[in-house]
C-alpha cells in the first residue's frame, strides 16, 4: 500500500507514476506515485493549462520560430530525423 499525495488516499496495487519535472523538457528525474489514473490525468491537465497560460504571455515564441524557419536557421532534415528517432524510442518503451 502507498499514500497518494493527490487524492490523499491509501492505495493498493501499482501506482501511476508522474515525473515531478516534465521528462520531455528536463529529462529523467524524480517521480512520484499517484493512486489512480485520474489523479495523473488531472495533474497533466492542470500542467497543460499552466503551460498554455505561459505561452499566451509570449506569442513571440511562435512568430520568431516561423521567422527562423523561413530564414534557414534550422536544418529541417536533422530536426525531422530527431523527431522520428524520439518517436521510435517512445514506441519501444511502451511495447
Amino acid at each position: 500500500m502507498y499514500f497518494c499525495p493527490i487524492c490523499q488516499e491509501w492505495c493498493r496495487g501499482e501506482p501511476n507514476y508522474h515525473h515531478v519535472l516534465k521528462k520531455a523538457v528536463f529529462g529523467e528525474g524524480e517521480v512520484i506515485g499517484m493512486c489512480r489514473k485520474p489523479c495523473h490525468n488531472v495533474t497533466e491537465e492542470i500542467i497543460r493549462i499552466k503551460e498554455n497560460d505561459i505561452l499566451r504571455m509570449h506569442p513571440e515564441i511562435y512568430t520568431q520560430t516561423i521567422d527562423e524557419l523561413i530564414n534557414g536557421k534550422y536544418n529541417l532534415w536533422e530536426i525531422e530525423n530527431s523527431i522520428h528517432q524520439r518517436r521510435r524510442e517512445k514506441d519501444r518503451r511502451y511495447k
